[in-house]
């Protein structure tokens, strides 16, 4: 006989399982809400690569101007910064409500609730494929270089991915119950946004350099922003996001375990 918690852990663990298997709900939910938003709209989801393009030339410029900083070198930097940073920020807020926005599914019949923490995750990282344009336009037009460094990117992705699932569905599981999760992570994502290295350099806070340091948001930025600028990262973002993974996903799988069997009723 299986304890309680035992119980719970198997069950959470087929959960997991079953959700990333189930690919015919988070990703046909993610092409039908990505159709439906641009439906009848003349450049479709071509729009968000626009609207980012302006954002990057205007606070990429004018940030610049302000810390007196050379175009050539700053633009791609400011860039992959203002990219990455809207698929973090962005998909942080909507985790909040992945089980509270698919409400109308989960309470109908039983389906893995990892599957909707996978369909928030691969709808933005859907978007992110879209804005990815707008460096390779930037890193065009300066040059950046290719160099053998650029391959560790890939495991640079993979790390922030396995991150935010898990951050996604810790943020879910906790605002099933507390609706004012939400309301909180939106308000401090303008200050995090701030204390976050995306349009200015770590050096640049001269002895507030601990700030970005112990940022775990600064990590996750570096070790795919650095590959793509030709730039090897350094050992300690690569130890801090294996670290956090290994710690983040631990303590969510007992928070989830805990927790799974009540969400359907918070909602």
């Amino acid at each position: 006989m299986l304890s309680t918690t035992q119980r719970d852990r198997r069950l959470a663990w087929i959960d997991l399982r079953r959700g990333v298997e189930a690919w015919n709900i988070w990703h046909i939910l993610a092409m039908q809400e990505l159709r439906q938003r641009y439906r009848r709209s003349v450049l479709g989801p071509l729009w968000i690569s626009v609207s980012l393009a302006v954002q990057v030339a205007v606070m990429g410029f004018l940030v610049g101007v302000l810390f007196k900083q050379e175009h050539t070198k700053y633009l791609p930097y400011a860039t992959l910064g203002i990219i990455l940073w809207n698929f973090i920020s962005t998909s942080l807020m909507e985790g909040a409500n992945c089980f509270v926005g698919a409400s109308t599914y989960l309470l109908q019949c039983k389906r893995p609730l990892f599957a909707f923490v996978i369909h928030v995750l691969w709808r933005n990282l859907v978007y992110l494929a879209h804005t990815a344009v707008i460096f390779v336009i930037v890193a065009l037009i300066f040059t950046v270089p290719l160099a053998p460094a650029t391959l560790l990117v890939l495991p640079g992705l993979v790390l922030l991915i396995v991150n935010m699932a898990w951050m996604l569905l810790f943020i879910g599981v906790i605002a099933a119950r507390f609706r004012d999760v939400h309301m909180m992570l939106s308000s401090s994502m303008t200050v995090l946004f701030w204390v976050t290295p995306i349009v200015f350099y770590p050096e640049m806070l001269g002895q507030f350099r601990w700030i970005t340091d112990f940022n775990p948001l600064a990590h996750l930025l570096e070790i795919v922003r650095a590959p793509l600028l030709g730039q090897v990262p350094a050992a300690e973002p690569w130890l801090f996001t294996i670290g956090m993974a290994v710690i983040g996903w631990i303590a969510t799988f007992q928070l989830f375990s805990r927790f799974r069997a009540r969400i359907p009723y918070w909602l």
